[in-house]
């Protein structure tokens, strides 16, 4: 008995076999059809569809038998797998390779065998459907096609249920992550409805797409009557053109913008806000505003209280929700401390009165205190107050708040004073935090949706839409620094006659073959694309007339020169180079479309360019 030789991909084909995820799996009624319908063409008793793993055959389908499997040592389809034809003995019982084997001998019983390898488009052969007879016969050429049909149409077969299992294992991830997103949503609402700051989002237009329940609660307007509506559709004018002004404003940016605005109130008032504003780009692309306000009314009352009397700020200081401390400014000494400010930092009025401004700070080199403070001075002697903005204060028991500092000079009879008022900002930069994740989980996805939009989905180079970008950025830094240009275009010779040939399986390999020895040829700053069909461009910055034609004839015969496995393949080639009277991309462009014709006209398998010249190939390609 002789064993079947392993094929030489055997390591590769054993990998294809396995990404189906067949082997094992139930009876499928499509497979079961297939096999009945060969049994039935062929006129045999047994017809079974056989995939070869590392040690046995396994039968995904059968006819006439009763085994799920047998050993891959007596099997006749390894033999079968060996080439790309069907295997047929006529006689097992009078063939040196199969005569003395247990399945001649024994049960089955065979004597006749007919296989088709059942090939996949990258070559592979995964196994066999065969007809199989107890007595020695042959098959008409009728027969014999017939098998070969079948064969394909089982491998179209597995192809599909890879593509169905594939879809549906995508369906469930989706689900899943629309599971995620919508617990991460609520998630998001519940956080941002028990904040104490009003939070919003707005379209480019201006329309509120989002309000928490602390705007719609601190305006007495359900969320349904914000959502749609702009500025103008709820304040009046004077007020809704001052926000409208701030979100073009933060809208034209790339950064958060502070502002204070202001809102009416329905008994004359005005309530004095502090908003946080910063742009962003959702997932389907659009322009965003999002921000938060916080209501500082009560923080402009106070400090218009300090300014009009020294004594009259030290009795409202203590009633206020943010924290307040009054420092000395000749010794830089703590003189006051309110009780939020106690409560925040965790001490005793006698222990903060204690300590130095310094001693609270974190995150600060004392050279870079001292230098902050310095700064900070020359404000106040301008100005009267300094928003130093965000800092972080260390609490008694070490750990670390972040917070927002306002510094005052205390007027009338404070002489020398500074109020600093502290505003906890610890939900605030934990809101700012999701939001930034948030947003940078959407421009990865964008760059994601980018990248596959501009990539060719056969062969992994670039596709037409990238081309059309890239010449023109090349063709306006070419113009504009007077830097030289030059493009190649390429087309596959006679590749409708191969594709009718071989097929269009074998015509993708060749265009992916095509395209991964161009990209091989050409040079770093090249760029290779498939410009459509059977045709690639590739770009050459900073390429001249000569240049060009060397890079183009590398390319010829890198193609012609490679052994294929079919036929020769080779390709025309038309060349175009920036000059001074060319008007735009889309010229140079037509120039070297217009010398790849004249590469087809003059024989194919040739490079021509703009200029008229062109090049003949070598005399052992010539005719190809």
């Amino acid at each position: 008995m002789m064993i079947a030789p392993l094929p030489a991909d055997e390591s590769s084909r054993l990998e294809a076999l396995r990404a189906f995820n067949v082997l094992d799996t139930p009876p499928e009624r499509e497979y079961d059809d297939l096999t009945r319908l060969a049994a039935t063409i062929c006129g045999t008793p047994i017809s079974v569809i056989s995939l070869i793993d590392r040690d046995r055959q396994w039968f995904k389908a059968k006819v006439g038998v009763d085994a799920e499997q047998t050993s891959r040592d007596i099997a006749f389809c390894p033999h079968a797998i060996l080439g790309r034809e069907l295997f047929v003995v006529a006689d097992a019982a009078t063939d040196e390779r199969f005569h003395d084997n247990p399945l001649v001998t024994g049960a089955p019983h065979i004597r006749f065998y007919a296989g088709a390898p059942l090939t996949t488009p990258e070559g592979f052969n995964l196994g066999t459907l065969c007809a199989i007879d107890r007595t020695p016969r042959t098959l008409t050429p009728e027969q014999q096609d017939a098998l070969r049909v079948l064969a394909r149409q089982v491998v179209a077969q597995l192809i599909l249920r890879r593509q169905v299992v594939a879809l549906a294992n995508e369906v469930r991830e989706r689900r899943k992550l629309e599971v995620k997103l919508r617990a991460e949503q609520d998630r998001f609402r519940a956080f941002m409805d028990h904040s104490p700051a009003i939070a919003y989002m707005k379209d480019a237009a201006g329309r509120f797409v989002f309000v928490n329940k602390t705007l719609a609660d601190r305006f007495d307007r359900p969320v349904d009557a914000w959502v749609g509506k702009t500025d103008h559709d709820l304040f009046a004018a004077e007020f809704a053109d001052e926000y409208r002004a701030h979100d073009v404003q933060v809208l034209a940016g790339s950064e958060a913008v502070q502002y204070s605005e202001a809102t009416p109130e329905r008994d004359g008032r005005i309530t004095r806000w502090r908003s946080y504003k910063f742009p962003f780009t959702d997932a389907s692309g659009r322009r965003m505003l999002a921000g938060m306000s916080v209501d500082v009314t009560a923080e402009k009352l106070a400090e218009d209280a300090v300014r009009a009397s020294e004594n009259k700020f030290r009795t409202t200081v203590d009633r206020l929700a943010e924290g307040v401390c009054v420092v000395d400014a000749a010794t830089t000494r703590f003189v006051e401390a309110n009780t939020a400010l106690l409560g925040m930092l965790g001490y005793t009025a006698e222990e903060f009165l204690a300590l130095d401004p310094f001693d609270i700070v974190a995150g600060e080199t004392p050279d870079l205190f001292a230098r902050n403070t310095r700064a900070m001075f020359d404000v106040l002697a301008c100005d009267g107050r300094c928003d130093v903005g965000r800092r972080h204060y260390r609490r008694k028991d070490g750990s670390v708040v972040p917070v927002d500092l306002r510094v005052t000079v205390v007027p009338n009879g404070g002489a020398g004073l500074h109020a600093v008022i502290v505003r906890d900002i610890t939900e605030q930069v934990e809101h700012e935090n999701r939001l930034f994740d948030y947003q940078t989980q959407l421009e990865e996805a964008n760059a994601r949706l980018k990248a596959l939009a501009v990539t060719d989905g056969l062969t992994g180079v670039k596709n037409r839409a990238a081309f059309n970008e890239r010449l023109g950025e090349e063709f306006d830094r070419a113009t504009r620094y007077g830097h030289p240009l030059s493009l190649i275009l390429l087309d596959v010779d006679h590749f409708k006659a191969f594709n009718d040939t071989f097929g269009h399986p074998a015509g993708d390999e060749v265009l992916k073959i095509v395209a991964t020895t161009l990209q091989t040829v050409a040079r770093g700053t090249d760029f290779v694309t498939r410009y459509g069909g059977e045709e690639f461009a590739i770009v050459l910055p900073d390429t001249e007339l000569s240049g060009a034609l060397v890079v183009a004839e590398r390319c010829r015969r890198a193609l012609a020169g490679r052994s294929w496995s079919r036929r020769p393949v080779t390709a025309s080639i038309g060349v175009g180079t920036l000059t001074p009277t060319t008007a735009d991309s889309a010229e140079l462009l037509a120039e070297a479309d217009a010398a790849l014709y004249r590469s087809k006209q003059a024989g194919r398998n040739r490079v021509s360019h703009g200029s008229g010249v062109t090049t003949p190939p070598p005399a052992a390609v010539r005719g190809s």
